[in-house]
């Protein structure tokens, strides 16, 4: 029960960045915290995705990926410092993530989050 309460929440915190609304409507000063704060953890998250690779379920590395494509269009890339690391660490998860297809999800989620940033996508 526990992984599918995290996933739901992910799901929220993704449904929140997208809607235009909420994000015209927020203090700056709140946004910009709450922004740099996701891009820390998610960071955190792609790091010990990578370190252990069986170590998360696919749906949870797709909700972390939404929540990253949420991020870049809610402006968090305006955040340079925080934003490079986010680059970095998806750039460093491309090799790890598998191409069978079990994971055909977790490549979509990775190609729609990479498109825009000019990183290179996963093919295969």
């Amino acid at each position: 029960m526990r992984v599918f309460r995290r996933n739901q929440a992910l799901s929220l915190l993704s449904a929140l960045l997208r809607n235009r609304v909420l994000q015209e409507s927020a203090p700056k000063e709140l946004k910009a915290k709450v922004l740099e704060t996701l891009c820390e953890k998610l960071v955190a998250e792609f790091h010990q995705y990578i370190k252990d690779s069986g170590s998360i379920k696919p749906r949870f590395l797709c909700e972390l990926l939404n929540i990253t494509r949420g991020l870049h269009l809610a402006g968090a890339d305006g955040y340079k410092a925080k934003w490079k690391d986010i680059l970095d660490v998806l750039e460093d998860l491309r090799a790890h993530i598998p191409k069978n297809r079990h994971f055909q999800d977790v490549k979509r989620a990775y190609n729609k989050v990479c498109a825009p940033l000019k990183i290179k996508v996963v093919q295969g």
